[in-house]
């Protein structure tokens, strides 16, 4: 199954019953490199107020340079683009709670990949 990262970082994989107790980078069992391929995300904004307070609404409307859908293809993109083409073979990294952080914050590894598609 092969899968390709359309994202600008290197996304890393590890077990979901990681513990933190034992180096990140002897549980990472899977790398995706960024592929030469990249992902223009398309975006709109409007701005509003509420109650004083500036507020951006930042609407994704789609992507740029994304590949057809392939049979056994997957590919990896940032999660609005997932969000917003409703394709099963695109994929998001899980950065929730699970997801290992390094001393900046940003997240290191995940446990796992996801789609984001309405039922």
């Amino acid at each position: 199954m092969p899968i390709v990262n359309l994202t600008n970082v290197t996304v890393r994989l590890i077990p979901e019953d990681y513990d933190e107790s034992t180096d990140v980078d002897e549980a990472i069992y899977e790398t995706f490199e960024p592929s030469d391929r990249q992902i223009e995300v398309q975006t709109r904004g409007e701005e509003h107020e509420v109650d004083g307070v500036p507020i951006e609404v930042t609407y994704v409307t789609g992507a740029d340079g994304l590949p057809a859908p392939e049979d056994g293809m997957y590919y990896i993109v940032p999660q609005p683009v997932a969000k917003v083409s409703q394709r099963a073979d695109l994929l998001t990294p899980d950065t929730g709670p699970s997801a290992v952080r390094d001393e900046r914050g940003k997240v290191y590894a995940c446990r796992r990949l996801f789609s984001v598609v309405e039922k």
